[in-house]
């Protein structure tokens, strides 16, 4: 029993002389070649925030073409409601551009549709006044210079096109005319689909502004200004334009 004892001390001897030796040499190491100190991080500073515009500021300038020879129509649609299950919702406001394969300005347009049978509500949805509504012009004469474009476009590009061009297509049949090929949705563009792997959803135009070209605006319901944010988005999405 007591060999067995003395056999243990020096097993644990052994150890913590290993041990402390181990620790020294280490020590020694670390004061030799010791751990540089770095300068602490800077804080990250904080991102500027987003300039938010007015809407009815929003202002861009386009060359005029000088061949006339369209390529994409850029249109925007402002309606007096969402679809029910009696009616389509009357197209209000209606805006194009037309622009031709060098991105200068073809076309500009704006109407107003007068129509009968809007409510106050459905004028409220758009801010609009019933004296703006009695200023406006026909579908049939605003169908007829919207064709002229049409005829000279390839493509036509919209934020949710799918829902613009439907209202539109059915302007056409409702009056027995035949839809102009730019209408066709092998022909359209949608700033909410193709840019739905950036955001993995289906983005708000003023997020895509944002992410494109900046700045967020402020304000609903000016279907001139619209288009032509749309059309700035649609440039940069197709890689004509760089961020």
């Amino acid at each position: 029993m007591e060999n067995l004892l003395i056999l243990c001390a020096i097993i644990l001897a052994i150890y913590f002389y290993r041990k402390n030796k181990k620790e020294k040499a280490a020590k020694q190491k670390l004061q030799k070649n010791p751990i540089p100190k770095y300068p602490p991080v800077p804080p990250v500073p904080p991102k500027p925030p987003t300039p938010i515009i007015p809407l009815d500021d929003v202002s861009f300038d386009y060359e005029p073409s000088i061949s006339n020879i369209g390529e994409y129509l850029v249109i925007d649609t402002e309606t007096d409601g969402l679809r029910e299950l009696t009616r389509e919702p009357n197209i209000l406001r209606i805006a194009w551009m037309l622009f031709d394969k060098d991105l200068k300005l073809v076309s500009k347009q704006l109407y107003v549709h007068r129509c009968e049978g809007v409510t106050d509500h459905g004028l409220k949805f758009i801010s609009m006044s019933r004296e703006e509504l009695e200023s406006g012009i026909s579908m049939e004469e605003i169908l007829e210079k919207l064709s002229i474009d049409l005829a000279n476009a390839q493509f036509t590009v919209a934020h949710n096109v799918d829902f613009h061009l439907d209202l539109i297509r059915l302007e056409y049949k409702n009056r027995g005319q035949k839809v102009p090929k730019a209408l066709f949705k092998k022909n359209g563009y949608c700033t909410v689909l193709n840019n739905r792997e950036i955001f993995g959803k289906y983005a708000k135009l003023k997020d895509v502004c944002e992410y494109y070209l900046g700045f967020r605006y402020s304000g609903n319901f000016n279907t001139e200004k619209e288009a032509m944010i749309v059309a700035e988005c649609f440039f940069y999405t197709m890689g004509f334009k760089k961020k």
